[in-house]
């Protein structure tokens, strides 16, 4: 009876309009994770193409963006702006891994959508990740192509180049496991490049007397390692979410060599800078993302195939109300944990009398 009631749901799942079908996604995105502003880039103090005072003073993404939209001292117009960019990155990406494989691309969009991406991503609207994001997106989708990789590389270093960095080595780790050898070349190019820019930055940040990130890592490691242990398991579960499995599969089936390489790819390099710096999550998300979504395409297809025989005739339903259901955990800067719905628990207590007084 209960996968009767469920037929709507699965049908529209499995042959519904693609764009409908990713909208649906998005808005249950937004209402699992909430959205929350951290913009910068505001202060009109120094003029561009001077880099921004502070720890991000390598990043280039949000300045420059800023600029050609005259935005300079609007944080508002900012802040709508970048969740308009946000939506429509997110968007772009579903839909194209939907026509890739309608079934692997539920899967896939749902773990990216509706896991730790999707909340880092909400949870940091205005802030330079989404250059890393969008980069590491376009990378993972096709970076087979040296072209769009080298672009997705420079997307990622206007970024945080420090993030993209290591990001860039964890891929480069990960195509010498045999079914990503193809993103090889492109990853190759994208660590030069990007290491290059870094350095550049770095350079020309500290001759003008700013912190560039490098030199705040002394000050991060102790507190950031501390934050890291004191929410353990939390802090390993945070990482990848659901996408757990996929990752658990890949790292299963690979052997010897491989497998060290491949781990160090989806968990030394992450999960080691995630230990030493203060904003945790977001910075797992910004260094794992092109090498997950990589993973969750190559291990979709057994996923599914896992689903249909454990949820005959209504896997896309369970899929989706799974995710839902399943926490995807943030946790922010000096410890603390964004969970899923707390938007709506901060609405109900903050308009009503439920809440402490």
């Amino acid at each position: 009876m209960s996968a009767v009631r469920l037929r709507p749901v699965e049908t529209f799942l499995a042959h519904g309009r693609v764009e409908v079908v990713v909208f649906v996604l998005l808005v249950a995105a937004i209402v699992k994770s909430g959205v929350a502003f951290e913009v910068v880039a505001q202060s009109p103090e120094p003029a561009f193409p001077l880099p921004e005072p502070g720890i991000a003073a390598t990043s280039y993404g949000m300045p420059v963006l800023v600029t050609v939209l005259q935005l300079t001292g609007n944080a508002a117009a900012i802040g709508l702006t970048m969740l308009a960019l946000t939506l429509v990155a997110l968007f772009v990406f579903a839909r194209t891994v939907f026509r890739s494989g309608r079934d692997t691309g539920l899967l896939v969009a749902g773990l990216v959508l509706l896991g730790p991406i999707g909340i880092a991503a909400f949870g940091n609207v205005g802030r330079h990740d989404w250059f890393l994001l969008v980069g590491s997106l376009l990378f993972a989708l096709k970076g087979t192509r040296l072209g769009w990789g080298i672009t997705a590389a420079v997307l990622m270093v206007l970024g945080n180049p420090e993030q993209a960095l290591l990001a860039s080595v964890a891929l480069l780790l990960l195509t010498f496991v045999s079914p990503f050898r193809e993103l090889r070349r492109s990853a190759m190019w994208a660590v030069v490049l990007i290491a290059v820019v870094m350095v550049g930055l770095t350079v020309w940040v500290e001759l003008l007397g700013l912190d560039s990130r490098t030199s705040w890592i002394g000050f991060h490691v102790l507190s950031g390692l501390k934050t890291f242990l004191l929410n353990l398991p939390l802090s390993i579960y945070a990482a990848y979410g659901a996408g757990w499995v996929l990752v658990g599969i890949l790292l299963w089936r690979t052997q010897g060599r491989s497998r060290w390489l491949a781990a160090i790819a989806l968990l030394v390099i992450p999960l080691g800078a995630t230990a030493l710096t203060d904003d945790q999550t977001r910075v797992f998300v910004g260094v794992s993302t092109v090498v997950a979504v990589v993973v969750f395409q190559q291990i979709a297809a057994d996923g599914v195939r896992w689903l249909e025989t454990t949820f005959a005739g209504v896997w896309r339903t369970f899929l989706v109300g799974g995710l839902l259901l399943l926490p995807a955990i943030e946790i922010t800067y000096l410890g603390g944990v964004r969970t899923p719905y707390e938007w709506i628990f901060d609405f109900l207590t903050s308009s009503t009398q439920l809440g402490p007084t």
